[in-house]
């Protein structure tokens, strides 16, 4: 997987290098930290958030 077709390349730089995966925490700086959840990324995303079983079509 490439950065390449992302438009804000320097952005998502920046944000992969201050994510702590043990943590899910965005680590802005020592005192600053954004925990990562699944309703923050629907939020960011703009995507449903559960509730809603995903079905397959048939055949």
């Amino acid at each position: 997987m490439t950065l390449e077709g992302l438009e804000q390349l320097d952005l998502t730089h920046w944000l992969m290098d201050k994510i702590n995966p043990k943590t899910m925490c965005i680590e802005i700086s020592p005192t600053k930290t954004i925990k990562i959840t699944p309703l923050k990324i629907s939020i960011v995303m703009g995507t449903p958030f559960g509730g809603d079983e995903l079905w397959l079509p048939n055949g």
